[in-house]
């Protein structure tokens, strides 16, 4: 092989095997043909410019002569482009025009304005309610969710219905939170004791925090509390009224006596709770079994369909 002399940085140099022998290596060879490259183009780009020169453009609304970079614009600035659109718009938006398409939205209003109205017109009508507590009439507006007539039937005391995970239920007229609640009332009442709910309410402070509490049950006028286990907090709940806690093993010989005598499973004493009375749901119309007295949808899909239906910016959630 016979050295040659590279075109780019003429360093002698031995070609490989079927090369030609022009650069010494790819670094040589991009940096003249780029070099090329940028030549040949600067030559176009000055072809260019000698004919738009002998042409040139001007701008539609001012008329000042466009230079070789803007050869493809319209217009010379965005303003330019903005009055000359406007000029060519009819002028037919007036004051009185303006003002008697406000009349017209306000007329026929449509959208997020016709449910405003809607809204706005059931908030002034009212209806009337029974109230779930004590089963009287009372006038409010439909806007108001209130289901009781005044602030003494909001909480009458004891536990809220459907508040915990136990099986709750009603029996013989008296609500029980839990099954072990359901053994101690049919022991008390089956032994001729006078039973009830309790109605009234202690203040206490847990973790320097003010809280309210409301027994289960008064039997002979003594406070008694229901507990499956004790927590931290039943000693402070207890220690506000003197209450008779019965707990644990206490509540073997009431769930022993309930099973035996109702001939009922002891994991099953849920099944001597009163037979719920069946209503018909809000929305759908079906028949159902309410969880608590308040309860008006049989599922949670129909208490979310009757909330839409209701406020209809929900209605795209």
């Amino acid at each position: 092989m016979i050295n040659k002399i590279c075109k780019t940085c003429n360093v002698t140099f031995l070609p490989g095997i079927g090369a030609k022998g022009i650069y010494c290596s790819k670094v040589c060879q991009y940096k003249t043909q780029s070099t090329i490259a940028k030549n040949i183009a600067a030559h176009k780009q000055q072809i260019a410019m000698i004919e738009y020169e002998k042409n040139p453009k001007n701008c539609r609304q001012c008329g000042i002569r466009l230079n070789f970079k803007k050869r493809r614009n319209i217009f010379c600035s965005l303003s330019c482009s903005a009055i000359h659109s406007n000029s060519h718009r009819e002028s037919v938006i007036t004051s009185e025009y303006i003002k008697s398409q406000r009349a017209r939205a306000i007329a026929k209003p449509s959208g997020w304005a016709k449910s405003r109205l809607g809204r706005a017109a059931n908030k002034n009508s009212k209806e009337i309610r029974v109230c779930h507590t004590c089963n009287t009439f009372f006038e409010v507006y439909k806007s108001n969710p209130r289901l009781s007539c005044s602030t003494p039937c909001v909480r009458t005391g004891g536990a809220r219905e459907g508040s915990g995970r136990a099986k709750t239920g009603y029996y013989n007229g008296i609500y029980c939170g839990s099954t072990y609640e359901l053994a101690f009332l049919i022991w008390h009442l089956d032994h001729n004791r006078d039973i009830k709910r309790s109605k009234e309410k202690f203040s206490y402070v847990f973790e320097n925090k003010s809280r309210t509490y409301y027994p289960d049950f008064e039997v002979d006028r003594v406070i008694y509390e229901i507990k499956g286990r004790l927590s931290q907090v039943d000693y402070a709940k207890i220690a506000t009224c003197n209450a008779v806690i019965v707990c644990g093993d206490d509540m073997k010989p009431y769930i022993t006596y309930v099973s035996k005598t109702y001939n009922v499973p002891k994991d099953k004493l849920w099944l001597l709770y009163d037979k719920k009375i069946s209503k018909i749901c809000v929305h759908c119309r079906n028949s159902f079994q309410p969880k608590t007295k308040k309860g008006i949808y049989c599922s949670r899909s129909c208490s979310l369909k009757a909330n839409r239906m209701l406020d209809p910016r929900r209605a795209k959630r």
